[in-house]
């Protein structure tokens, strides 16, 4: 039996997200510090204002 691991199920979900014609974008690209930060630490998983536009 094959072993699932967390990145096979992290790479189907952004396929899925894809699909659906969501963007992704890479943590780094949305971390605290940078320009485009989307969170104010790395203790925020869900980012609301983002998740209200979809």
């Amino acid at each position: 039996m094959a072993k699932l691991t967390e990145g096979d199920v992290e790479a189907a979900t952004l396929e899925w997200f894809e699909q659906l014609n969501y963007s992704t974008l890479h943590a780094s690209e949305i971390a605290p510090d940078e320009p485009n930060a989307e969170r104010q630490t790395y203790a925020d998983v869900v980012l609301p204002a983002i998740l209200i536009l979809k």
